[in-house]
C-alpha cells in the first residue's frame, strides 16, 4: 500500500481515470492525499446530480461536480419507492403537493446554476408545464439551447406553448443541440410549420413523435430538407401525418438525408405508394441515404411495391422493412 501512496499525483490521477464509478468512490476514501487527487472534476463527469428540492442546490458547489454533464428533476416522485410505511392516499396527496411546490418554486434558480455549469449537456428525469413557468423566458431559452441532447415531452420537459415557440425560435438561427427528442402531446399551437421546420431542420439528430401534430407541420419540415443543405442527417419519425404526406415530396426529402426511420403511429404507416417513391430515389435517383428502416408497414401495402424495386432497395441497404 506504501508503494501507492507515494506515486506522483499525474500518475495516481490517470490511475483514478481508468477505475469504475464504485471503484472511484472507494479510492477517495483511502486517505487525504487520494481525496485530494480524487476530486479533481475531470475524473466526476459521468455523475448524475438529482435533483428533489433546492436542499440539492448544494450539490452544485461541490468541486467534484464542476464538470457534471448531466441533472435530473423529477416534479413527481414514486410513493411506493418514496413513501415506506402505510399512509392514507389524503396524505400521499400533500405529501406530493409540497414536493411538486419545492421543485416548482426553486426551478428558476436551478436553471441560473445549471446556466454556470458549461458542461451540462441534458436536463433527464420527468416534468410538467408548470415545472418551468417560474424561469424567466431568456434564461430558459439560453439553457436548452445550449445542451447537445434535448427531451421534449414524453419522459422529458413539458413546455407550454409559448415556450415551445421561444426555443424553436432560437434553435432556428443557432443551436447546440445535436440530439433533439419532440415527442408524445407537445403543444405546437404557436409555433408555425415554417418555424418548426427551420428549427428542427438545424439538427444533426432528431426523433420526431409528436401525437398531436398537423400535416402542415409534417409536410413544413420534409419540404425545408428538399429545399436547403441543413445540419439534419438522421430522422426518427412517428405522426398520424406522415401517411398524409405527397409521396413525392417524402421520396425526395428522406433521400437527402443519411439515416431514416419511420415507425408506425397508432393504426397509421405509411402507403405503398410513398414506400415506392423512397426506394425508387434510393435505387435509381441521387441519394444520401445510407441506412433506411420501414418498421411495421401493412403487408398488402408492401406487396403492392414492384418486388424488383424492393430487391435493388435491399441490394443497397440491406433489409429496410418490417411486417406488421
Amino acid at each position: 500500500m506504501a508503494q501507492f501512496q507515494n506515486l506522483p499525483n499525474e500518475i495516481l490521477f490517470f490511475i483514478f481515470k481508468e477505475l469504475s464509478p464504485l471503484d472511484l468512490k472507494s479510492a477517495v476514501l483511502v486517505s487525504r492525499s487520494w481525496q485530494a487527487v480524487g476530486k479533481d472534476p475531470q475524473l466526476w463527469t459521468w455523475a448524475v446530480v438529482r435533483v428533489d428540492s433546492r436542499q440539492d442546490f448544494e450539490k452544485f458547489n461541490i468541486e467534484r461536480l464542476q464538470l457534471l454533464q448531466e441533472v435530473k428533476v423529477n416534479c413527481t416522485r414514486p410513493d411506493s419507492e418514496y413513501y415506506k410505511s402505510p399512509i392514507s392516499h389524503q396524505t400521499i396527496k400533500i405529501r406530493n403537493a409540497i414536493f411538486q411546490q419545492l421543485v416548482h418554486s426553486g426551478m428558476h434558480e436551478l436553471f441560473k446554476l445549471v446556466h454556470e455549469i458549461p458542461t451540462v449537456r441534458r436536463i433527464s428525469g420527468s416534468s410538467c408545464e408548470n415545472c418551468f413557468s417560474a424561469v424567466e423566458p431568456d434564461l430558459l431559452v439560453s439553457v436548452l439551447n445550449s445542451f447537445e441532447e434535448l427531451h421534449i415531452g414524453s419522459s422529458g420537459m413539458d413546455l407550454t406553448s409559448k415556450q415551445m415557440k421561444l426555443l424553436f425560435t432560437a434553435m432556428s438561427v443557432e443551436t447546440n443541440v445535436e440530439s433533439l427528442y419532440v415527442c408524445g402531446n407537445c403543444n405546437l399551437s404557436e409555433t408555425s410549420p415554417v418555424l418548426l421546420a427551420s428549427a428542427i431542420s438545424n439538427v444533426k439528430n432528431v426523433t420526431f413523435g409528436v401525437f398531436n401534430v398537423r400535416l402542415q407541420h409534417v409536410q413544413a419540415l420534409f419540404s425545408a430538407i428538399i429545399a436547403e443543405d441543413k445540419l439534419l442527417t438522421k430522422l426518427k419519425v412517428s405522426t398520424c401525418s406522415t401517411v398524409k404526406v405527397d409521396p413525392v415530396i417524402l421520396g425526395r426529402a428522406l433521400n437527402r438525408l443519411e439515416e431514416v426511420t419511420i415507425y408506425r403511429n397508432d393504426a397509421e404507416t405509411i402507403r405503398s405508394d410513398q414506400i415506392s417513391a423512397i426506394i425508387s430515389i434510393l435505387v435509381e435517383g441521387e441519394t444520401k441515404l445510407k441506412v433506411l428502416r420501414l418498421l411495421e408497414l401493412r403487408a398488402a401495402d408492401i406487396e403492392e411495391v414492384d418486388q424488383d424495386l424492393i430487391r435493388r432497395a435491399r441490394e443497397k441497404v440491406g433489409e429496410f422493412y418490417t411486417i406488421f
